[in-house]
Order: structure tokens, then C-alpha cells, then sequence
């Protein structure tokens, strides 16, 4: 099985689907592509994801032996060095490609590579879509570098977990504010994204080095 890193062209127009772009400058400069409404989902909640480095849409393609390729649809990049690469499927599908996704999940892991899928199933449950909609929303806003600082300031003193309300009442600044501290994970919500809020050196996980984004991903 060969590897090539330059993937495919990605994002290709669609009557029948919804693609596009995510930008996302408070993580990297590069925009996150996606090419389905589950796509679309899932990044956003990837960006959600503490420790998370980086993100990329389709990465590179798989050649296999009988020359038939597939492509991956997002590697994520973590500070701890773990590396995942993403395959966004709704479950109806995932038996019916069973055969290439073992085979590529078997190759991707001899490489280093931790490989999951993500169906409706993940993306949906408990309503994190909604959730992490809203937090990348409210990401883009835009704040002074001094206001941030000095809310996360007075976060890093005084906060325990906590709901968004309770956290701006403690610090004295707007509902929006810890919403964009969420957005931009200046601030940690768990996997999933109720309204408990955390600043990330006060999660256990993060704290003893055993946080694992897999099981952050899969809720």
C-alpha cells in the first residue's frame, strides 16, 4: 500500500451536498475544508478538543494493491505528539465499506497513526453539534488581547468547574466573553460541551499527562 501525501483536491462543489470552508486563525492559518454537513460538524467539534495542534482535511490518499485509493477525511495533530486521522461517515455506510476501511485502519496504524471513525452517532449525540456550533461562533468574535488576558487572569485565580453564568459572574465579564474563551480553548469544556466550564490545567486528564483526544472525540 503506497501513501501520498498530497491527498486530493479538496472541496469539490456539490448540488447535492453541503462544503465549504472553517476558519479557525486562533489555531492555524490553513482553513479546515469539509465536503458534508457531518464534516462540517465534526471539525467543529475537533476544534473544541484540548491539546488539539492542528487540523487538516484530507491529507493524503491510500493507493492499495489493486490500484484503488482512499483518502482520509481530517488528521489531527496533538501537542502530545498523537496523531489521528479521521474517517466522517454516516453508520449506514460504514458496514457497506468495511472491507477498505479495515484494511486502510490496519495500514494507518503500522504507521504510527491512530485511525477512527466518526459517524452521526458521535457527532450528534447529546446535541454537540448545537454546542460546538455555538462555541466556533462566538471563536470569531473579536476581543482586545488586554481584555482576554485580564479575564483569564482572573479565570486562572478563581475558577472552579462551573457553568459559562457562574464563571462570567465570578470574573465580572460578559456570558459572550466565556463563550469566545471557549471557542478559542483558552477555556475547556468536557467532550460533551455541556455548560461545565474548566480552565484546562484544572482537567485531571491534562494534569497527570492522560488525557486521551480519542475518547474526547468519541464522547
Amino acid at each position: 500500500m503506497l501513501l501520498d501525501e498530497c491527498g486530493r483536491e479538496v472541496v469539490s462543489r456539490s448540488p447535492h451536498r453541503r462544503v465549504g470552508f472553517i476558519s479557525c486563525p486562533w489555531l492555524q492559518e490553513e482553513q479546515v475544508g469539509y465536503e458534508s454537513l457531518l464534516e462540517l460538524n465534526f471539525a467543529r467539534i475537533a476544534l473544541l478538543c484540548p491539546e488539539l495542534a492542528s487540523i487538516r482535511s484530507q491529507p493524503f490518499s491510500l493507493t492499495f494493491p489493486d490500484g484503488t485509493k482512499y483518502t482520509p477525511d481530517f488528521r489531527l495533530n496533538f501537542a502530545n505528539k498523537l496523531t489521528i486521522i479521521v474517517e466522517v461517515k454516516p453508520s449506514k455506510f460504514v458496514r457497506q465499506h468495511k472491507e477498505k476501511l479495515d484494511a486502510a485502519a490496519d495500514f494507518l496504524r503500522s504507521q504510527g497513526f491512530t485511525f477512527q471513525i466518526a459517524t452521526e452517532e458521535q457527532i450528534y449525540k447529546d446535541g454537540r453539534d448545537a454546542k460546538a456550533s455555538v462555541y466556533i461562533r462566538y471563536a470569531r468574535s473579536h476581543y482586545a488581547p488586554d481584555v482576554v488576558i485580564e479575564a483569564m487572569v482572573k479565570l486562572n485565580a478563581q475558577l472552579t468547574p462551573c457553568s459559562i453564568d457562574t464563571a462570567a459572574r465570578s470574573v465580572n465579564c460578559s456570558r459572550e466573553l466565556v463563550l469566545h474563551l471557549i471557542g478559542i480553548r483558552q477555556l475547556a469544556v468536557g467532550p460533551s460541551l455541556d455548560d461545565q466550564v474548566y480552565v484546562p490545567s484544572d482537567l485531571k486528564e491534562l494534569r497527570n499527562g492522560d488525557f486521551c483526544p480519542a475518547s474526547w472525540l468519541n464522547n
